[in-house]
């Protein structure tokens, strides 16, 4: 057998890290481009949805409700769906009051010979398709039956 010498090994290792790194600051700018975005797809589809329940659940109001809503981007993180100000009664309901001194102050308002004022109110019967809902439609049909 032969005898053994001291042996020393040596091994270097060089790690480039560069790309790593920036590969975490890419994956920052990712993260915060796919959370803009998923806020945003978010949000159409929150309107989306709203719409839908406003077309399932509203009627007299349904019209009004449909222009008041809407969503826009308040900066480039954030997204809001909004009701018009103007359109908040329709959540809130109106305060109780007398249509009586709005509809006799209209342009549209005659004088009659006696100096009293008054208004014709049109109203549609029969028109176009009815924005009743199921019951209301089977009481109609009720009502109409007794008559």
């Amino acid at each position: 057998m032969g005898t053994c010498s001291n042996l020393s090994l040596m091994f270097y290792v060089g790690l480039d890290l560069s790309s790593l790194l920036a590969l975490g600051d890419n994956l920052q700018t990712d993260l915060e481009k796919a959370g803009r975005e998923a806020a945003e797809q978010l949000t159409l589809a929150s309107h989306s949805h709203l719409l839908e329940l406003v077309q399932e659940k509203l009627h007299s109001t349904r019209e009004k409700y449909l222009e008041g809503v809407s969503f826009k981007q308040i900066d480039k993180d954030t997204w809001a769906i909004e009701l018009d100000p103007k359109m908040n009664w329709l959540e809130d309901g109106m305060p109780e009051h007398s249509m009586l001194d709005a509809l006799l102050s209209s342009p549209k308002a005659k004088t009659a010979k006696d100096g009293s004022k008054y208004l014709a109110v049109p109203f549609q019967h029969n028109k176009g398709p009815s924005s009743q809902t199921p019951m209301q439609t089977s009481l109609t049909n009720l009502v109409k039956a007794e008559f």
